[in-house]
């Protein structure tokens, strides 16, 4: 065997000594691991790779949409399944007038199991999921000391309860169970025994929300949108606002609910969008009323207008930072002697009335000790 093939023989077989004890290596230590119970190695899975392919899996706050558009888009198909299960309605009041005996359970607005209210238990249950993203983006923001970020919980309970009012129907329920305990309905059929804890848990909740959200005049906007159309059904709802023919009061009052819901939601939406928007600081920052302020004085100092500039005094304290005043003296205007921007000026320093601090008082000892030396050194 030559030389060169024996070089290619051993170089091959170290390959292979090297590549099998990895393996085996590999092995013992994968072995070692899960009979010690040692953390520092990962665990394999059987069926699936290496687990870092979870971090790059979306996460709930990628679910909100960062662009506007995409919330129009969503406000759009949302007015479009309202205006289909509107003309549903309609179409199965016709088809039932028609045909003996016709029921469309799946049409009719006015019944439980509906599809128009799967769709508003659809839309309210997305509202309480937008408000838990809210308060997990919120409750991490530095300047709010009275935490006022927990009414996104309470926002998000209030949802949740009231999509589950909408599917069960609730309300109804608890009307009932009013009329029998105090004998009186109050106002008509004792619609108002449910609408007026309505009003005051949602009011009392919507005015937290329109607090909070005003930042975002998009989400207040539709904040507002949602309340006129809760408004308007419960007018309809109480007969307040009443029209000649029944099937196009039953699809105005539940458009109008349906339509309160959808902006509920869209207010939800936006309020989360702004606020991961001014967590990641892509927000434009506003500027200070002082900010504005200290703009102008540059501006009024860059002109060099007459009497109006700057000399540079030192202060009294023996502050090592001088301090700046206006020259009230007037400057002359002749060309050929400019006058300096800074210069000493000869008044002397105000007295000091308020109460001088620990680095002042130290400043004024160490100066008075300095002048003493001074004077017994003469």
């Amino acid at each position: 065997m030559s030389l060169h093939a024996s070089s290619q023989f051993r170089s091959g077989g170290r390959r292979r000594r090297l590549l099998s004890e990895e393996i085996y290596n590999g092995d013992s230590l994968s072995v070692s691991s899960n009979s010690s119970g040692n953390p520092t190695v990962a665990n394999r899975s059987d069926h699936y790779p290496d687990a870092s392919f979870l971090d790059e899996q979306l996460r709930m706050i990628d679910l909100v949409p960062r662009r506007l558009t995409i919330l129009a888009l969503w406000l759009a198909a949302g007015l479009a399944i309202i205006s289909g299960l509107e003309v549903l309605h309609g179409w199965q009041c016709e088809l039932s007038a028609a045909i003996a005996g016709g029921q469309f359970a799946a049409f009719d607005l006015t019944r439980t199991g509906c599809l128009g209210s799967w769709f508003a238990s659809l839309l309210l249950m997305a509202a309480s999921a937008a408000a838990v993203l809210t308060y997990t983006i919120r409750r991490h923001r530095t300047d709010d000391y009275h935490g006022r970020y927990r009414i996104w919980l309470w926002a998000a309970l209030g949802s949740f309860f009231a999509a589950t009012d909408v599917a069960a129907d609730l309300d109804e329920s608890f009307r009932q169970i009013m009329i029998h305990l105090t004998k009186t309905h109050i106002w008509g059929d004792g619609t108002l025994w449910w609408i007026i804890p309505y009003v005051l848990v949602l009011g009392a909740l919507g005015s937290r929300l329109v607090l909070d959200m005003r930042p975002c005049r998009l989400a207040i906007t539709a904040f507002t949108l949602a309340a006129a159309g809760y408004l308007v059904a419960a007018s309809m709802e109480l007969g307040l606002v009443s029209i000649g023919d029944a099937v196009r009061t039953v699809m105005i009052k539940a458009g109008c609910a349906m339509f309160g819901h959808l902006m509920l939601l869209m207010s939800m939406a936006l309020n989360a969008r702004y606020v991961i928007l001014d967590a990641e600081g892509l927000l434009p920052r506003r500027e200070s009323k002082s900010h504005g302020d200290s703009e102008k004085d540059n501006m009024e100092e860059s002109s060099g207008a007459p009497g109006k500039q700057w000399t540079r005094v030192d202060s009294s304290v023996g502050t090592p930072q001088p301090v700046q005043r206006r020259n009230s003296t007037p400057v002359s205007a002749s060309p050929s002697t400019p006058q300096p921007i800074f210069s000493k000026s000869p008044v002397p320093p105000a007295p000091v009335t308020r109460k001088l601090t620990k680095q002042e008082k130290k400043a004024l000892r160490d100066r008075l000790l300095r002048e003493r030396l001074e004077r017994q050194r003469r």
